[in-house]
């Protein structure tokens, strides 16, 4: 989802190797072995992209379990924040997560944002978790550590991060 979300999360692309969106558009024109768009037309998609306002916050949950989740995802117990921090959410530090495939060209890559994440699933470079859930199940010691969170816990976790 690029709605509300590209305008302060770069540096762009999985791999982090763009500043701007025009350069990460360009290079993924040539990537995909396109004609690519001429300079104008380039600037004419990235103002269309960033005027796009963000979807409509979802109804408030549980204040009480959104803060729980919020602790918890300060925690360095959880250890979210430790990527996932500031104001965009992301440290715009490229990381290797042991996620690579055999097709992936390099094996780190750049920290996404989380803003408004709860909306832009399937989740991960690829796309190989469906869920939240899933993705903070099977990324647990590689990407936060979610294994010893009880199943209360988890879902306040869970819920937070849907929530930004």
């Amino acid at each position: 989802m690029l709605a509300g979300r590209v305008k302060t999360t770069g540096p762009y692309s999985w791999n982090g190797n763009a500043n701007t969106i025009q350069t990460h558009l360009t290079s993924t024109f040539t990537r995909l072995r396109g004609r690519g768009l001429k300079t104008g037309e380039v600037d004419a998609l990235v103002a269309y992209i960033t005027s796009l306002p963000p979807p409509p916050a979802t109804a408030a949950a549980d204040q009480k379990k959104l803060a729980r989740g919020h602790e918890i995802f300060l925690s360095g117990e959880a250890a979210c924040a430790t990527c996932h921090t500031g104001a965009t959410l992301t440290d715009g530090v490229q990381h290797d997560v042991f996620s690579a495939k055999e097709i992936d060209d390099q094996k780190e890559f750049n920290t996404p944002s989380l803003h408004l994440v709860g909306g832009t699933g399937p989740y991960f470079h690829d796309g190989r978790y469906a869920t939240m859930a899933d993705l903070l199940k099977s990324t647990s010691g590689t990407m936060g550590k979610t294994s010893h969170l009880s199943p209360a816990d988890f879902d306040a976790l869970q819920t937070y991060v849907e929530s930004l």
